[in-house]
C-alpha cells in the first residue's frame, strides 16, 4: 500500500505473496488489501486460499470431535 501525493489515500495494487503452509506464490489483490484496510486487519494474509480453507477444516473438525467427548 502507498499513499498518493497530497491526497492522502490508500493506494492498493496486486502483490504476489507466499504461502507459509504449501510454500506457493498466491496474489494478494488491490481488492481484497483494500477490505483488510477498512476493516482495520493489521496483517496481510499468510495462506494461500486452498491452505486457509484447510486450516479452517482443521479447526472445526478438532473443535467438532473435542464437543462430541463431552
Amino acid at each position: 500500500m502507498s499513499e498518493q501525493q497530497g491526497q492522502g489515500q490508500a493506494v492498493f495494487q496486486d502483490r504476489v505473496l507466499r504461502c507459509v503452509d504449501c510454500g506457493q506464490e498466491f496474489t494478494w489483490s488491490a481488492q481484497d488489501q483494500e477490505y483488510f484496510h477498512e476493516q482495520g486487519f493489521a496483517n496481510e494474509p499468510k495462506r494461500c486460499l486452498p491452505c486457509r480453507r484447510a486450516k479452517k477444516q482443521r479447526y472445526a473438525d478438532v473443535h467438532a470431535r473435542k464437543g462430541s467427548k463431552k
